[in-house]
């Protein structure tokens, strides 16, 4: 198991190594690093511009650990329209959603979101 795994359970602080621990153990061969290029679904362009990825999860990052800045909607929200790796952004997703909610020892879907269009 990854070591950011093992201190967010005495801890609830998320970190970039968590994010990319919980990528890493979901999809070991696209998700072990961010994306490195444009990801398209249904034919169109989504997520950030993979030179913007690690600025833009920063900025994510930043507005989770600032209290009052983003609901665990709105920060699950932005994970996906920044879609940073290459597969499981979906299911990682899902683990912070449920992590920031306080129900992972009990998840729950997380909500469906329009598709931001970039």
């Amino acid at each position: 198991m990854c070591r950011a795994l093992v201190l967010a359970q005495s801890q609830t602080l998320i970190t970039m190594d968590f994010i990319m621990c919980l990528g890493k153990l979901i999809e070991p061969e696209k998700a072990h690093k961010f994306r490195e290029v444009p990801v398209l679904i249904d034919f169109k362009l989504t997520g950030v511009h993979p030179d913007r990825i690690a600025h833009a999860m920063q900025n994510l990052l930043e507005g989770m650990l600032t209290p009052g800045t983003f609901t665990p909607e709105e920060s699950y929200r932005e994970f996906e329209s920044i879609h940073p790796f290459l597969d499981g952004n979906g299911r990682v997703g899902a683990i912070l959603f449920n992590f920031l909610n306080g129900t992972i020892r009990n998840p729950v879907t997380p909500p469906m979101f329009k598709r931001i269009e970039n």
